[in-house]
């Protein structure tokens, strides 16, 4: 079921000349073909990861191979800017965006998930599916607790932390010189 903002969203992005809808996907998705150039780094979502450091080159390479696109779509977060103008955000997919600008991609497929009604919606999946899938550090977390965008409540569930886990790393995470030490352990 579609409410009133995503089907509004959904026919302005329908409506946009700069991208080309693919498909309409249960669960508030829309697959689209974008320019690569069109998407954005969102100030915040780009903290759910220690580091702007990304090393992509193994995806890089792959991507090379591969046909210069990813096998696994970005996911977008969209929204409107002052002039009514639909910005697109990176939202789960930092080091295929970085392979793709490596590569001299023009366009990729990408889903933009239209249920994402800000950052701090796109960054709890993100969390959510980046803990599954990799080994979160330190600066990891660190990050995603100064970026004071994510609850404890929230980052417990997610991470699965004790109390007392996240209660030393919340008491850590304000102190950037002490995290980096705690970084280099």
């Amino acid at each position: 079921m579609h409410d009133d903002r995503q089907q509004r969203l959904r026919d302005k992005i329908g409506a946009d000349a700069r991208v080309s809808v693919l498909a309409d996907l249960p669960g508030g998705r829309l697959v689209i073909e974008i320019p690569v150039n069109l998407i954005m780094t969102h100030p915040e979502l780009r903290k759910l990861r220690g580091g702007d450091d990304i090393d992509a080159k193994l995806l890089t390479d792959s991507v090379k191979r591969t046909g210069r696109d990813t096998l696994y779509p970005i996911s977008l977060l969209a929204q409107e800017d002052e002039q009514e103008e639909i910005v697109f955000y990176c939202g789960d997919g930092a080091q295929r965006l970085k392979a793709l600008v490596a590569n001299g991609a023009d366009k990729t497929a990408a889903q933009v998930i239209l249920r994402w009604r800000d950052d701090r919606d796109a960054m709890e999946d993100c969390l959510t599916a980046n803990v599954a899938r990799y080994s979160w550090t330190d600066a990891d977390i660190f990050s995603v607790i100064r970026s004071g965008k994510m609850p404890s409540a929230k980052l417990k569930e997610i991470t699965g932390f004790s109390d007392s886990t996240l209660e030393r790393y919340e008491a850590v995470a304000p102190h950037e010189w002490l995290t980096k030490m705690v970084d280099q352990k």
